[in-house]
């Protein structure tokens, strides 16, 4: 519903991601369940189609909400997850930032 919202209205937003991606990031190392793990993979998958989505000036402002991101409060089990969908992330949106 989210993606839909988003995409096919074209009201993504700056801080609408930043929510998405705060969210999706902090719940990341709940994969006990295989709905959780399924779950954990459709907000990676949309946070990484909302990216591909964004126009050049918007992948810029997502970019720099992303970057900055790069301390995480304590080494646990969802470290290296957090840090995996980050570098994701920042894949997709830098190139179109670049532009």
């Amino acid at each position: 519903m989210a993606e839909q919202y988003l995409i096919d209205l074209s009201k993504l937003g700056a801080s609408d991601f930043k929510t998405l991606y705060g969210q999706a990031s902090y719940w990341i190392g709940f994969r006990r369940n295989p709905s959780d793990s399924a779950l954990r993979g459709q907000e990676e998958a949309l946070l990484l189609k909302l990216l591909a989505s964004a126009s050049p000036v918007l992948s810029t402002e997502l970019f720099e909400s992303i970057y900055p991101d790069n301390s995480f409060p304590g080494l646990d089990e969802t470290t290296a997850p957090r840090a995996a969908l980050r570098d994701k992330c920042l894949a997709v949106a830098f190139p179109k930032a670049a532009e």
